[in-house]
């Protein structure tokens, strides 16, 4: 099922994508949920998207859940959650783009992302270079991601940013820095974010200087324990990953079910 869209996709509140039981292609436009809540975007392929990122939430969006969804190919980004969007989570996708992976938050004066809370869970971030994710203002749960072959960066921050960088697996290629920002790169850099480490494994000379200037950061507050996600050993994440991330077909489907 090849969608080309001719228009964007407008996507509003109480709305489910769902593209189980099918191969669903949707391409050459993007899909905007804007002042929207409570939307579910599920195994589906969203790519060549020549004009924006390929799923842009903003406007104070709330309660989405990004879930299997493979995506690539886009003029900008791919997932942006940006301009007063908060309680997002982008889980089990593959995203790979030549430049810009993921953004949230999207301007060091949009302080309403003072708000943004979002987690990242069990993406294959791939051959991207850069943003997978860079975070402004906001709370940025990243947790269990594999990563591979980035170019500039993978995780940034600016603007008071909290990023909890958490049991991710990182395989350098060529660049083996994972954070841009710290100290040794000079004053031009903003290092007001704060981005920590946590029991991340490191790979093939991988290196993640962690932005500690105002403290150690909180565990991220979910509603209460039972809604914290579920954190794999680093030893597991890159064969579950790199198996099961993106839009699911066919014999992929039980085959994940039986590795999680």
């Amino acid at each position: 099922m090849i969608i080309t869209l001719r228009k964007q996709m407008w996507v509003y509140s109480h709305t489910t994508i769902d593209g189980r039981g099918a191969r669903v292609i949707l391409t050459g436009k993007p899909m905007i949920l804007p002042e929207a809540r409570n939307v579910i975007l599920h195994n589906f392929q969203i790519s060549g998207v020549r004009e924006s990122d390929t799923i842009h939430i903003f406007s104070g969006t709330r309660q989405v859940w990004v879930d299997h969804v493979t995506s690539f190919d886009a003029k900008l980004g791919l997932v942006s959650v940006v301009q007063g969007a908060t309680d997002v989570t982008i889980s089990n996708c593959h995203l790979s783009n030549k430049n810009f992976n993921m953004l949230l938050g999207a301007s060091d004066n949009d302080v309403i992302d003072q708000k943004l809370r979002v987690t990242v869970y069990r993406n294959w971030f791939k051959d991207s270079r850069q943003r997978m994710p860079h975070c402004r203002w906001g709370y940025c749960h990243v947790v269990n991601n594999y990563y591979t072959n980035w170019e500039y960066y993978a995780i940034g921050g600016r603007v008071h940013a909290k990023v909890y960088s958490e049991s991710n697996v990182f395989y350098s290629g060529k660049r083996r820095e994972i954070t841009p920002w710290y100290h040794s790169h000079g004053p031009s850099f903003d290092t007001t974010s704060a981005i920590q480490s946590i029991n991340d494994l490191f790979l093939n000379g991988a290196t993640f200087h962690q932005f500690l200037d105002y403290g150690k950061l909180n565990r991220p507050r979910y509603r209460h324990h039972a809604k914290y996600p579920p954190v794999l050993s680093t030893s597991k994440v890159a064969n579950l990953v790199k198996t099961c991330s993106g839009a699911l077909h066919g014999r992929w489907v039980n085959a994940c079910k039986r590795l999680r």
